[in-house]
């Protein structure tokens, strides 16, 4: 499995930790009713066992960064469940705070597509633990270009072996489009992960 987690991963396991906590919490208002059936309050409690080791594994195969940082994260979230109409109603909530800046997703891509490939894509940085670029991308979910980075950014695209110059190089050469760019970009990035 990678060693840093992806914003969908992030979010799964997350839902498997909030699973967990709220399998804990029935299971001891379980234990206070009367007589509650054995069989089921055991595999009630090898159900939150076997959940608690299959988090307790995947946490250990992450860096001990990425670990942290799900650490991290994972303290400043609340589980929040509510109707459609309530969860509107916080959206707008947040989008009238001062520190929050509201920027449509698309933006954000956007963005990111024309600024990391002259930033990440030709980094040579070695201290990245330092990297403000790396923080940002971690603190916002951006999917990492190299799942399995042991020792290095999970951001470099050299690191990872992907060389944008040398492939816009031979694309130029060989005439490309951008489209066909792109889809040789893609093959490059699913030989890493």
């Amino acid at each position: 499995m990678n060693t840093y987690l992806g914003r969908s991963e992030k979010e799964l396991f997350t839902r498997l930790d909030a699973l967990l906590g709220t399998a804990m919490e029935i299971k001891e208002k379980y234990e206070k009713t009367k007589g509650p059936d054995k069989e089921f309050m055991k595999a009630l409690r090898m159900g939150i066992t076997w959940l608690d080791k299959a988090l307790i594994r995947r946490m250990l195969m992450l860096e001990p960064d990425a670990r942290e940082d799900l650490k991290r994260n994972a303290a400043h979230m609340k589980l929040l469940l509510v109707p459609n109409d309530k969860a509107k109603f916080e959206f707008d909530q947040m989008r009238k705070m001062n520190s929050v800046l509201h920027v449509k997703v698309d933006d954000f891509e956007d963005w990111y597509e024309g600024v990391i490939p002259n930033t990440c894509g030709r980094c040579r940085i070695k201290d990245y633990a330092k990297c403000k670029q790396r923080r940002f991308l971690r603190e916002y979910g951006i999917y990492p270009v190299n799942l399995n980075a042991k020792g290095t950014c999970e951001y470099n695209y050299l690191d990872a072996g992907i060389d944008l110059d040398k492939m816009v190089q031979e694309a130029y050469d060989k005439k490309l489009s951008k489209e066909e760019l792109a889809e040789v970009l893609q093959q490059k990035f699913n030989e890493v992960n």
